[in-house]
Protein backbone atom coordinates (compact mmCIF):
# COMPACT_ATOMS: atom_id res chain seq x y z
CA UNK A 1 0.00 0.00 0.00
CA UNK A 2 0.98 3.64 -0.01
CA UNK A 3 3.25 4.58 2.55
CA UNK A 4 1.79 8.08 3.53
CA UNK A 5 -2.28 9.62 3.46
CA UNK A 6 -1.18 12.38 0.91
CA UNK A 7 0.58 12.16 -2.16
CA UNK A 8 2.74 15.88 -0.88
CA UNK A 9 3.97 13.65 1.95
CA UNK A 10 5.42 11.08 -0.25
CA UNK A 11 7.21 13.57 -2.11
CA UNK A 12 9.25 15.17 0.97
CA UNK A 13 9.67 11.49 1.98
CA UNK A 14 11.53 10.83 -1.59
CA UNK A 15 13.43 14.15 -1.00
CA UNK A 16 14.57 13.34 2.43
CA UNK A 17 15.48 9.29 1.18
CA UNK A 18 16.63 10.04 -2.47
CA UNK A 19 17.56 13.69 -2.78
CA UNK A 20 20.25 13.10 -5.51
CA UNK A 21 18.21 10.59 -7.51
CA UNK A 22 16.53 11.05 -10.76
CA UNK A 23 12.79 12.40 -10.26
CA UNK A 24 11.24 13.27 -13.69
CA UNK A 25 12.95 13.98 -16.72
CA UNK A 26 11.28 15.64 -20.06
CA UNK A 27 12.09 14.62 -23.48
CA UNK A 28 12.13 17.97 -25.65
CA UNK A 29 9.66 17.14 -29.17
CA UNK A 30 10.08 13.32 -27.70
CA UNK A 31 13.68 13.05 -27.85
CA UNK A 32 16.07 15.79 -26.85
CA UNK A 33 16.22 15.46 -22.83
CA UNK A 34 15.38 18.79 -22.08
CA UNK A 35 14.86 19.66 -18.02
CA UNK A 36 15.17 17.09 -15.69
CA UNK A 37 15.32 17.33 -11.30
CA UNK A 38 16.04 15.34 -9.02
CA UNK A 39 13.62 14.39 -6.03
CA UNK A 40 14.93 17.07 -3.59
CA UNK A 41 14.67 19.63 -6.49
CA UNK A 42 11.50 18.94 -6.87
CA UNK A 43 10.51 18.67 -3.59
CA UNK A 44 11.77 22.19 -2.46
CA UNK A 45 10.20 23.73 -5.67
CA UNK A 46 6.71 22.10 -4.73
CA UNK A 47 7.17 23.43 -1.35
CA UNK A 48 8.32 27.53 -2.40
CA UNK A 49 5.39 27.34 -4.81
CA UNK A 50 2.79 26.15 -2.12
CA UNK A 51 4.17 28.79 0.48
CA UNK A 52 2.86 31.38 -2.48
CA UNK A 53 -0.26 29.83 -2.82
CA UNK A 54 -0.83 29.75 0.67
CA UNK A 55 -0.06 33.62 0.99
CA UNK A 56 -2.46 34.53 -1.82
CA UNK A 57 -5.35 33.21 -0.18
CA UNK A 58 -6.08 30.30 -2.54
CA UNK A 59 -6.21 27.43 -0.37
CA UNK A 60 -9.90 25.65 -0.74
CA UNK A 61 -10.00 27.91 -3.80
CA UNK A 62 -10.37 26.54 -7.45
CA UNK A 63 -7.24 27.83 -9.26
CA UNK A 64 -6.61 27.15 -13.28
CA UNK A 65 -3.49 25.34 -14.69
CA UNK A 66 -2.49 26.30 -17.63
CA UNK A 67 0.48 24.52 -18.84
CA UNK A 68 2.12 22.58 -21.55
CA UNK A 69 3.16 19.11 -20.93
CA UNK A 70 6.45 19.71 -19.22
CA UNK A 71 8.09 19.70 -15.85
CA UNK A 72 6.38 23.48 -14.74
CA UNK A 73 2.80 21.60 -14.72
CA UNK A 74 4.45 18.92 -12.24
CA UNK A 75 5.56 21.88 -10.10
CA UNK A 76 3.07 24.00 -10.25
CA UNK A 77 -0.32 20.56 -9.68
CA UNK A 78 2.19 19.39 -7.02
CA UNK A 79 2.44 23.05 -4.95
CA UNK A 80 -1.46 23.33 -5.08
CA UNK A 81 -1.78 19.80 -3.42
CA UNK A 82 0.73 20.84 -1.22
CA UNK A 83 -1.11 23.85 -0.46
CA UNK A 84 -4.36 22.27 0.08
CA UNK A 85 -5.70 24.46 -3.46
CA UNK A 86 -8.09 22.54 -5.93
CA UNK A 87 -6.23 22.41 -9.24
CA UNK A 88 -7.89 22.64 -12.35
CA UNK A 89 -5.91 21.46 -14.87
CA UNK A 90 -6.49 22.45 -18.46
CA UNK A 91 -4.55 21.97 -21.90
CA UNK A 92 -1.98 24.30 -23.43
CA UNK A 93 -3.83 27.07 -25.40
CA UNK A 94 -2.35 26.12 -28.65
CA UNK A 95 -5.29 25.51 -30.91
CA UNK A 96 -9.08 26.84 -31.33
CA UNK A 97 -10.06 23.59 -30.02
CA UNK A 98 -8.21 23.93 -26.70
CA UNK A 99 -9.09 27.23 -25.97
CA UNK A 100 -13.25 26.18 -26.53
CA UNK A 101 -12.25 23.79 -23.96
CA UNK A 102 -10.70 25.84 -21.83
CA UNK A 103 -13.56 28.49 -21.93
CA UNK A 104 -16.04 25.96 -20.89
CA UNK A 105 -13.57 24.43 -18.05
CA UNK A 106 -13.24 28.14 -16.80
CA UNK A 107 -17.28 28.59 -16.87
CA UNK A 108 -17.68 25.45 -15.01
CA UNK A 109 -14.98 25.94 -12.28
CA UNK A 110 -15.09 29.55 -11.54
CA UNK A 111 -11.12 29.57 -10.98
CA UNK A 112 -9.97 32.63 -8.51
CA UNK A 113 -6.33 32.63 -10.44
CA UNK A 114 -4.95 31.17 -13.17
CA UNK A 115 -1.07 29.39 -12.67
CA UNK A 116 0.59 30.05 -15.95
CA UNK A 117 4.19 29.66 -17.06
CA UNK A 118 5.86 32.83 -17.94
CA UNK A 119 5.88 32.55 -21.59
CA UNK A 120 2.35 31.68 -21.60
CA UNK A 121 1.70 35.02 -19.07
CA UNK A 122 2.06 36.67 -22.45
CA UNK A 123 -1.27 34.95 -23.76
CA UNK A 124 -3.18 36.36 -20.59
CA UNK A 125 -4.90 38.98 -22.57
CA UNK A 126 -6.12 36.52 -25.41
CA UNK A 127 -8.07 34.41 -23.55
CA UNK A 128 -11.57 35.92 -23.03
CA UNK A 129 -12.74 35.62 -19.18
CA UNK A 130 -9.33 35.32 -17.74
CA UNK A 131 -7.90 38.07 -17.89
CA UNK A 132 -9.03 39.89 -15.12
CA UNK A 133 -7.96 37.00 -12.69
CA UNK A 134 -4.89 37.33 -10.75
CA UNK A 135 -2.11 35.38 -12.78
CA UNK A 136 0.73 33.49 -11.21
CA UNK A 137 4.22 32.64 -13.17
CA UNK A 138 4.41 29.22 -11.33
CA UNK A 139 7.83 28.98 -13.04
CA UNK A 140 9.65 32.23 -12.11
CA UNK A 141 8.85 31.50 -8.09
CA UNK A 142 12.47 32.85 -6.32
CA UNK A 143 13.86 32.16 -3.13
CA UNK A 144 13.45 29.99 -0.01
CA UNK A 145 10.32 27.75 0.88
CA UNK A 146 9.02 29.47 4.27
CA UNK A 147 9.39 27.03 6.90
CA UNK A 148 5.52 27.87 8.00
CA UNK A 149 5.00 24.11 7.90
CA UNK A 150 1.54 24.68 5.99
CA UNK A 151 -0.67 21.71 7.53
CA UNK A 152 -1.94 18.89 4.74
CA UNK A 153 -5.22 19.02 3.63
CA UNK A 154 -8.00 16.43 5.17
CA UNK A 155 -8.48 13.56 3.51
CA UNK A 156 -12.22 14.74 1.83
CA UNK A 157 -10.95 17.87 0.83
CA UNK A 158 -11.15 18.80 -2.54
CA UNK A 159 -7.69 18.06 -4.30
CA UNK A 160 -8.49 18.44 -8.07
CA UNK A 161 -10.92 18.81 -10.77
CA UNK A 162 -10.51 16.44 -13.17
CA UNK A 163 -13.06 17.44 -16.07
CA UNK A 164 -14.31 13.90 -17.90
CA UNK A 165 -13.16 14.04 -21.71
CA UNK A 166 -16.62 14.83 -23.44
CA UNK A 167 -17.28 11.48 -25.49
CA UNK A 168 -20.81 11.94 -24.80
CA UNK A 169 -21.76 14.64 -23.17
CA UNK A 170 -20.46 18.41 -21.76
CA UNK A 171 -16.98 17.86 -19.85
CA UNK A 172 -18.29 18.02 -16.04
CA UNK A 173 -15.38 18.25 -13.47
CA UNK A 174 -15.28 15.52 -10.96
CA UNK A 175 -14.36 16.48 -7.94
CA UNK A 176 -11.48 14.39 -6.82
CA UNK A 177 -10.23 14.56 -2.94
CA UNK A 178 -6.95 13.99 -1.59
CA UNK A 179 -8.06 10.89 0.39
CA UNK A 180 -9.32 9.60 -3.49
CA UNK A 181 -6.25 10.22 -4.55
CA UNK A 182 -4.11 8.72 -2.25
CA UNK A 183 -6.56 5.34 -2.23
CA UNK A 184 -6.15 5.01 -5.73
CA UNK A 185 -2.58 6.05 -5.96
CA UNK A 186 -2.83 2.58 -3.57
CA UNK A 187 -4.36 0.61 -5.62
CA UNK A 188 -2.60 1.35 -8.79
CA UNK A 189 0.92 0.97 -6.81
CA UNK A 190 -0.48 -2.65 -5.87
CA UNK A 191 -1.58 -3.68 -9.97
CA UNK A 192 1.39 -2.27 -11.19
CA UNK A 193 3.69 -3.86 -8.42
CA UNK A 194 5.68 -0.75 -8.43
CA UNK A 195 6.95 -1.48 -4.73
CA UNK A 196 8.35 -4.61 -5.67
CA UNK A 197 10.45 -3.46 -8.91
CA UNK A 198 12.80 -1.14 -7.59
CA UNK A 199 14.54 -0.31 -11.03
CA UNK A 200 11.30 0.62 -12.47
CA UNK A 201 11.38 3.59 -14.59
CA UNK A 202 7.63 5.01 -15.88
CA UNK A 203 7.58 6.72 -19.41
CA UNK A 204 4.21 8.70 -20.51
CA UNK A 205 3.22 10.73 -23.88
CA UNK A 206 -0.68 11.04 -22.75
CA UNK A 207 -2.16 14.04 -21.80
CA UNK A 208 -0.94 15.73 -18.28
CA UNK A 209 -4.69 17.23 -17.79
CA UNK A 210 -6.29 14.29 -18.42
CA UNK A 211 -7.09 11.38 -15.81
CA UNK A 212 -4.86 8.57 -17.20
CA UNK A 213 -1.66 10.98 -18.01
CA UNK A 214 -1.98 12.65 -15.10
CA UNK A 215 -2.63 10.16 -12.44
CA UNK A 216 -1.29 6.88 -13.97
CA UNK A 217 1.94 8.48 -16.17
CA UNK A 218 2.42 11.06 -13.43
CA UNK A 219 1.34 10.97 -10.20
CA UNK A 220 1.69 7.32 -9.40
CA UNK A 221 5.32 6.53 -10.44
CA UNK A 222 5.81 10.08 -8.32
CA UNK A 223 4.10 8.83 -5.62
CA UNK A 224 5.99 5.32 -5.47
CA UNK A 225 9.49 6.93 -5.91
CA UNK A 226 9.84 6.11 -9.80
CA UNK A 227 11.96 7.84 -12.48
CA UNK A 228 9.13 9.71 -14.65
CA UNK A 229 9.98 9.88 -18.26
CA UNK A 230 7.82 12.07 -20.37
CA UNK A 231 7.35 13.51 -23.41
CA UNK A 232 4.03 15.55 -24.69
CA UNK A 233 1.13 14.15 -26.78
CA UNK A 234 2.21 15.90 -29.91
CA UNK A 235 5.54 14.67 -29.99
CA UNK A 236 3.68 11.15 -29.74
CA UNK A 237 1.16 11.56 -32.61
CA UNK A 238 3.69 13.41 -34.54
CA UNK A 239 6.09 10.15 -34.63
CA UNK A 240 5.11 6.91 -32.71
CA UNK A 241 8.47 5.47 -32.89
CA UNK A 242 9.80 8.15 -30.30
CA UNK A 243 7.41 6.94 -27.77
CA UNK A 244 9.04 3.17 -28.69
CA UNK A 245 12.40 4.35 -28.69
CA UNK A 246 12.18 6.39 -25.97
CA UNK A 247 11.50 2.92 -23.92
CA UNK A 248 14.75 1.55 -24.87
CA UNK A 249 16.91 4.49 -24.27
CA UNK A 250 15.48 4.66 -20.82
CA UNK A 251 15.07 0.89 -20.23
CA UNK A 252 11.30 1.87 -19.12
CA UNK A 253 9.41 -0.72 -17.53
CA UNK A 254 5.92 0.71 -17.02
CA UNK A 255 4.37 2.73 -19.98
CA UNK A 256 1.05 2.32 -22.03
CA UNK A 257 -1.98 3.95 -23.27
CA UNK A 258 -5.70 3.14 -25.62
CA UNK A 259 -6.07 0.92 -27.99
CA UNK A 260 -5.12 3.40 -30.76
CA UNK A 261 -2.00 4.38 -29.51
CA UNK A 262 -0.23 0.57 -30.54
CA UNK A 263 -2.61 0.35 -33.64
CA UNK A 264 -0.85 3.62 -34.68
CA UNK A 265 2.41 1.94 -33.56
CA UNK A 266 1.56 -1.53 -35.15
CA UNK A 267 0.59 0.47 -38.63
CA UNK A 268 3.77 2.55 -38.83
CA UNK A 269 6.32 -0.55 -38.10
CA UNK A 270 8.88 -1.06 -40.54
CA UNK A 271 12.20 -3.13 -40.22
CA UNK A 272 14.08 0.19 -41.20
CA UNK A 273 11.74 2.28 -38.41
CA UNK A 274 12.38 -1.26 -35.95
CA UNK A 275 15.89 -1.15 -36.11
CA UNK A 276 17.86 -0.95 -33.22
CA UNK A 277 15.27 -0.96 -30.82
CA UNK A 278 15.23 -2.88 -27.62
CA UNK A 279 12.05 -3.19 -25.98
CA UNK A 280 12.79 -6.18 -23.72
CA UNK A 281 12.96 -3.88 -20.44
CA UNK A 282 8.61 -3.36 -20.77
CA UNK A 283 7.31 -5.44 -18.37
CA UNK A 284 3.98 -3.76 -18.21
CA UNK A 285 2.02 -2.58 -21.25
CA UNK A 286 -1.40 -0.88 -19.90
CA UNK A 287 -3.96 -0.65 -22.60
CA UNK A 288 -7.22 1.47 -21.42
CA UNK A 289 -8.97 4.49 -21.95
CA UNK A 290 -10.78 2.41 -25.12
CA UNK A 291 -12.25 -0.88 -25.10
CA UNK A 292 -8.77 -3.88 -25.69
CA UNK A 293 -9.10 -4.90 -29.05
CA UNK A 294 -7.13 -9.42 -29.38
CA UNK A 295 -6.58 -7.78 -32.95
CA UNK A 296 -4.58 -4.94 -31.83
CA UNK A 297 -2.69 -6.47 -29.05
CA UNK A 298 -1.83 -8.95 -31.91
CA UNK A 299 -0.33 -6.80 -34.41
CA UNK A 300 1.64 -5.18 -32.26
CA UNK A 301 2.82 -8.29 -30.68
CA UNK A 302 3.68 -9.41 -33.82
CA UNK A 303 5.54 -6.37 -35.13
CA UNK A 304 8.08 -5.73 -32.03
CA UNK A 305 8.70 -9.34 -31.16
CA UNK A 306 11.71 -8.78 -32.89
CA UNK A 307 12.58 -5.82 -30.84
CA UNK A 308 11.99 -7.83 -27.33
CA UNK A 309 8.73 -7.16 -26.87
CA UNK A 310 6.72 -9.97 -24.72
CA UNK A 311 2.70 -10.45 -25.33
CA UNK A 312 3.14 -11.21 -21.36
CA UNK A 313 3.70 -7.30 -20.94
CA UNK A 314 0.36 -6.62 -21.63
CA UNK A 315 -2.14 -5.38 -19.23
CA UNK A 316 -5.40 -4.32 -19.98
CA UNK A 317 -7.33 -2.32 -17.73
CA UNK A 318 -10.55 -0.58 -16.88
CA UNK A 319 -11.08 2.91 -15.36
CA UNK A 320 -12.71 6.02 -15.27
CA UNK A 321 -12.35 10.42 -13.76
CA UNK A 322 -15.53 9.55 -11.40
CA UNK A 323 -13.46 6.51 -9.83
CA UNK A 324 -10.55 8.96 -9.90
CA UNK A 325 -9.03 6.48 -12.31
CA UNK A 326 -7.81 3.12 -12.26
CA UNK A 327 -10.75 0.30 -11.28
CA UNK A 328 -9.42 -3.00 -12.55
CA UNK A 329 -6.58 -4.76 -14.99
CA UNK A 330 -4.86 -7.86 -15.61
CA UNK A 331 -2.06 -9.81 -16.81
CA UNK A 332 -2.38 -11.28 -19.79
CA UNK A 333 0.24 -13.90 -19.02
CA UNK A 334 -0.10 -17.41 -20.21
CA UNK A 335 -4.10 -16.78 -21.32
CA UNK A 336 -2.89 -15.64 -24.86
CA UNK A 337 -3.68 -18.61 -27.57
CA UNK A 338 -5.06 -16.05 -30.16
CA UNK A 339 -1.80 -14.14 -29.82
CA UNK A 340 -0.64 -17.13 -32.63
CA UNK A 341 -3.45 -16.80 -34.67
CA UNK A 342 -3.15 -15.91 -38.42
CA UNK A 343 -6.60 -13.97 -39.26
CA UNK A 344 -6.77 -11.23 -36.92
CA UNK A 345 -10.42 -10.56 -38.38
CA UNK A 346 -11.44 -13.77 -36.54
CA UNK A 347 -10.72 -12.49 -32.98
CA UNK A 348 -13.15 -11.91 -30.59
CA UNK A 349 -13.90 -8.37 -29.66
CA UNK A 350 -13.29 -8.38 -26.23
CA UNK A 351 -10.39 -9.01 -23.45
CA UNK A 352 -11.48 -9.02 -19.83
CA UNK A 353 -9.96 -6.46 -17.58
CA UNK A 354 -9.52 -8.61 -14.78
CA UNK A 355 -10.65 -8.08 -11.17
CA UNK A 356 -11.00 -5.02 -9.17
CA UNK A 357 -8.08 -4.47 -6.44
CA UNK A 358 -9.36 -5.31 -2.59
CA UNK A 359 -11.21 -2.61 -1.02
CA UNK A 360 -13.34 -2.10 -3.91
CA UNK A 361 -16.91 -3.38 -5.04
CA UNK A 362 -18.08 -4.62 -8.57
CA UNK A 363 -21.11 -5.54 -9.74
CA UNK A 364 -23.09 -5.89 -12.72
CA UNK A 365 -26.57 -4.16 -12.99
CA UNK A 366 -29.64 -4.04 -14.98
CA UNK A 367 -29.71 -0.22 -15.96
CA UNK A 368 -33.55 -0.22 -15.71
CA UNK A 369 -34.37 -1.95 -12.45
CA UNK A 370 -31.11 -1.40 -10.89
CA UNK A 371 -31.29 -5.12 -10.22
CA UNK A 372 -27.76 -7.00 -9.86
CA UNK A 373 -27.57 -9.49 -12.57
CA UNK A 374 -26.38 -13.11 -12.40
CA UNK A 375 -22.58 -13.77 -13.42
CA UNK A 376 -22.60 -13.54 -17.28
CA UNK A 377 -24.95 -11.37 -17.96
CA UNK A 378 -24.56 -7.96 -19.48
CA UNK A 379 -25.12 -4.51 -17.89
CA UNK A 380 -23.97 -1.37 -16.36
CA UNK A 381 -20.90 -1.56 -14.04
CA UNK A 382 -20.95 -0.12 -10.98
CA UNK A 383 -18.55 0.27 -8.82
CA UNK A 384 -18.21 1.41 -4.92
CA UNK A 385 -14.99 2.41 -2.45
CA UNK A 386 -12.89 5.06 -1.21
CA UNK A 387 -11.55 6.48 -4.66
CA UNK A 388 -14.74 7.03 -6.29
CA UNK A 389 -15.30 10.69 -6.10
CA UNK A 390 -18.29 12.47 -4.19
CA UNK A 391 -19.66 14.37 -7.37
CA UNK A 392 -19.05 16.62 -10.08
CA UNK A 393 -18.00 20.04 -8.99
CA UNK A 394 -21.74 22.93 -8.86
CA UNK A 395 -23.68 19.75 -10.30
CA UNK A 396 -25.83 18.69 -7.19
CA UNK A 397 -28.58 17.98 -9.21
CA UNK A 398 -26.70 14.97 -11.20
CA UNK A 399 -24.91 13.55 -8.30
CA UNK A 400 -27.81 11.12 -6.63
CA UNK A 401 -28.52 9.53 -9.97
CA UNK A 402 -24.81 8.92 -10.51
CA UNK A 403 -22.81 8.67 -7.31
CA UNK A 404 -25.23 7.33 -4.84
CA UNK A 405 -27.19 4.43 -6.75
CA UNK A 406 -28.66 1.68 -4.70
CA UNK A 407 -28.76 -1.87 -6.21
CA UNK A 408 -32.58 -2.85 -5.52
CA UNK A 409 -33.76 -5.41 -3.16
CA UNK A 410 -31.91 -3.48 -0.36
CA UNK A 411 -27.84 -4.20 0.79
CA UNK A 412 -25.11 -2.37 -0.28
CA UNK A 413 -23.71 1.15 0.17
CA UNK A 414 -23.30 4.18 -2.17
CA UNK A 415 -22.46 3.18 -5.73
CA UNK A 416 -21.38 4.83 -9.05
CA UNK A 417 -23.13 4.00 -12.14
CA UNK A 418 -20.09 4.51 -14.65
CA UNK A 419 -22.67 4.33 -17.63
CA UNK A 420 -20.51 1.25 -19.09
CA UNK A 421 -21.88 -1.81 -20.20
CA UNK A 422 -20.05 -4.97 -18.94
CA UNK A 423 -19.82 -8.48 -17.56
CA UNK A 424 -18.31 -10.57 -14.86
CA UNK A 425 -17.40 -13.60 -15.15
CA UNK A 426 -15.43 -15.56 -12.27
CA UNK A 427 -15.10 -12.21 -10.83
CA UNK A 428 -13.57 -10.53 -14.03
CA UNK A 429 -14.62 -7.84 -15.64
CA UNK A 430 -15.00 -7.48 -19.52
CA UNK A 431 -15.84 -3.92 -20.69
CA UNK A 432 -18.56 -3.77 -23.76
CA UNK A 433 -18.56 -0.27 -23.93
CA UNK A 434 -20.94 3.03 -23.40
CA UNK A 435 -24.63 2.26 -22.61
CA UNK A 436 -24.69 5.45 -25.11
CA UNK A 437 -22.95 3.89 -28.01
CA UNK A 438 -26.14 1.03 -28.76
CA UNK A 439 -27.25 0.90 -32.16
CA UNK A 440 -30.70 0.11 -32.75
CA UNK A 441 -31.47 -1.17 -36.03
CA UNK A 442 -35.23 -2.62 -37.02
CA UNK A 443 -34.85 -3.33 -33.18
CA UNK A 444 -31.64 -5.13 -32.59
CA UNK A 445 -29.48 -3.67 -30.39
CA UNK A 446 -25.59 -3.18 -31.46
CA UNK A 447 -22.76 -1.85 -30.04
CA UNK A 448 -20.73 0.71 -32.10
CA UNK A 449 -17.87 -0.14 -31.00
CA UNK A 450 -18.15 -4.02 -31.77
CA UNK A 451 -18.90 -2.45 -35.95
CA UNK A 452 -16.41 0.19 -35.84
CA UNK A 453 -13.55 -2.51 -34.75
CA UNK A 454 -15.00 -4.98 -37.40
CA UNK A 455 -14.27 -2.53 -40.11
CA UNK A 456 -11.03 -1.12 -38.69
CA UNK A 457 -10.11 -5.03 -39.17
CA UNK A 458 -11.38 -6.17 -42.22
CA UNK A 459 -8.45 -4.41 -44.62
CA UNK A 460 -5.04 -3.35 -44.14
CA UNK A 461 -5.79 0.13 -45.32
CA UNK A 462 -7.92 0.62 -42.20
CA UNK A 463 -5.56 -0.92 -40.00
CA UNK A 464 -4.94 1.51 -36.90
CA UNK A 465 -7.52 4.16 -37.95
CA UNK A 466 -10.15 4.98 -36.06
CA UNK A 467 -14.13 5.12 -36.94
CA UNK A 468 -17.35 5.78 -36.12
CA UNK A 469 -20.98 4.24 -36.52
CA UNK A 470 -24.26 5.23 -35.80
CA UNK A 471 -28.02 5.01 -36.81
CA UNK A 472 -29.40 8.00 -38.84
CA UNK A 473 -33.09 8.55 -39.35
CA UNK A 474 -34.59 7.37 -42.56
CA UNK A 475 -38.52 8.48 -42.40
CA UNK A 476 -40.03 6.00 -40.33
CA UNK A 477 -36.90 3.71 -39.51
CA UNK A 478 -32.98 3.87 -38.45
CA UNK A 479 -30.48 3.09 -40.77
CA UNK A 480 -26.67 2.12 -40.01
CA UNK A 481 -23.84 4.80 -40.98
CA UNK A 482 -20.30 3.57 -40.81
CA UNK A 483 -17.78 6.75 -40.93
CA UNK A 484 -14.15 5.20 -41.53
CA UNK A 485 -10.64 6.55 -41.55
CA UNK A 486 -8.12 5.21 -44.06
CA UNK A 487 -4.65 4.83 -42.87
CA UNK A 488 -1.91 6.92 -44.80
CA UNK A 489 -0.50 4.09 -46.08
CA UNK A 490 -3.79 3.02 -48.14
CA UNK A 491 -4.46 6.55 -49.31
CA UNK A 492 -2.31 6.22 -52.20
CA UNK A 493 -3.98 3.40 -54.72
CA UNK A 494 -6.86 2.30 -52.43
CA UNK A 495 -10.02 1.16 -54.50
CA UNK A 496 -12.23 2.88 -52.24
CA UNK A 497 -15.26 1.11 -54.37
CA UNK A 498 -13.62 -2.32 -53.29
CA UNK A 499 -12.87 -1.41 -50.21
CA UNK A 500 -17.18 0.11 -49.28
CA UNK A 501 -17.95 -3.19 -50.60
CA UNK A 502 -15.66 -5.20 -48.52
CA UNK A 503 -16.65 -3.28 -44.93
CA UNK A 504 -20.04 -3.88 -45.91
CA UNK A 505 -20.26 -7.40 -46.38
CA UNK A 506 -17.77 -7.53 -42.88
CA UNK A 507 -19.98 -5.85 -41.01
CA UNK A 508 -23.29 -7.96 -42.54
CA UNK A 509 -21.30 -11.26 -41.56
CA UNK A 510 -19.94 -10.46 -38.24
CA UNK A 511 -23.38 -8.38 -36.68
CA UNK A 512 -26.49 -9.35 -39.55
CA UNK A 513 -27.23 -5.62 -39.95
CA UNK A 514 -26.37 -3.54 -43.00
CA UNK A 515 -24.42 -0.69 -43.72
CA UNK A 516 -26.95 1.50 -45.60
CA UNK A 517 -23.74 3.75 -46.08
CA UNK A 518 -19.74 3.37 -45.21
CA UNK A 519 -18.15 6.34 -45.96
CA UNK A 520 -14.06 6.89 -45.98
CA UNK A 521 -12.33 10.01 -44.57
CA UNK A 522 -8.69 10.90 -43.93
CA UNK A 523 -6.67 9.97 -41.10
CA UNK A 524 -6.78 11.87 -37.87
CA UNK A 525 -10.14 13.87 -39.91
CA UNK A 526 -12.24 12.97 -37.33
CA UNK A 527 -13.20 15.03 -34.14
CA UNK A 528 -11.62 13.47 -30.98
CA UNK A 529 -12.01 14.26 -27.63
CA UNK A 530 -8.61 15.54 -25.65
CA UNK A 531 -7.86 11.80 -24.94
CA UNK A 532 -8.26 10.72 -28.51
CA UNK A 533 -11.77 9.20 -28.21
CA UNK A 534 -13.41 9.78 -31.57
CA UNK A 535 -17.27 11.74 -30.65
CA UNK A 536 -19.77 9.79 -32.31
CA UNK A 537 -21.79 12.49 -31.85
CA UNK A 538 -20.33 15.32 -33.75
CA UNK A 539 -19.26 12.61 -36.25
CA UNK A 540 -22.97 11.77 -36.88
CA UNK A 541 -23.58 15.88 -37.18
CA UNK A 542 -21.19 16.20 -39.35
CA UNK A 543 -22.35 13.53 -41.31
CA UNK A 544 -25.89 15.15 -41.71
CA UNK A 545 -25.01 18.70 -41.52
CA UNK A 546 -22.30 17.34 -45.10
CA UNK A 547 -19.04 18.86 -43.71
CA UNK A 548 -17.23 15.70 -43.61
CA UNK A 549 -14.38 15.78 -45.94
CA UNK A 550 -14.61 12.61 -48.05
CA UNK A 551 -11.88 10.04 -49.78
CA UNK A 552 -13.72 9.41 -53.36
CA UNK A 553 -17.33 9.22 -53.85
CA UNK A 554 -19.44 8.15 -51.13
CA UNK A 555 -21.92 6.16 -51.89
CA UNK A 556 -25.73 7.41 -51.52
CA UNK A 557 -27.76 4.51 -50.06
CA UNK A 558 -28.37 7.22 -47.46
CA UNK A 559 -28.71 11.20 -48.66
CA UNK A 560 -26.85 13.67 -45.73
CA UNK A 561 -28.36 16.87 -45.29
CA UNK A 562 -25.65 18.25 -47.80
CA UNK A 563 -23.40 17.34 -49.94
CA UNK A 564 -20.38 16.78 -48.68
CA UNK A 565 -16.73 17.78 -49.68
CA UNK A 566 -14.56 15.50 -51.96
CA UNK A 567 -10.87 14.77 -51.40
CA UNK A 568 -9.10 12.72 -53.64
CA UNK A 569 -7.49 9.30 -52.23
Amino acid sequence: MIPADHFSQLLALHGQRNPAARALTFLEHGEREGTAWSWAELAARTERLAAVLGRAGLVGKPVLLLHDAGPAFVEAFAACLRAGVVAVPVPAPTTPRNLTRIHAIAHAAGPKAVLATTTQMAQRNAIAGLADLPWIASDSVAGEAEHEHLPFPAGEAPAFLQFTSGSTQTPRGVVVSHGNLAQNLAMIGAAFAMAKHTGDCSLSWLPHYHDMGLIGGLLAPLAFGVHAVFMSPMAFLQKPERWLRAIARYRATITGGPDFAYALCAARATPERGAGLDLSSWRLAFCGAERVRPATLQRFARSFAPAGFHPASYYPCYGLAEATLFVSGRHLSGEMPWLTGADVTALPGNIDCGSGQSGQDLCIVDPETSLPLPDGDAGEIWVAGPHVAGGYWGDAGTDGAVFNAKPAGGGGGRFLRTGDLGTLHAGRLTVLGRMKHVIIVRGAKHQAEDIESTVAGCHPCLAGAAGAAFAVETGAEEDLVVIQEVNRAGRSGADLAALTRTAARAVTEAHGVRAAQVVFVPQWSLPRTTSGKVIRSHCREAYIGGALTVLGPASATVQPGASMHEQPA
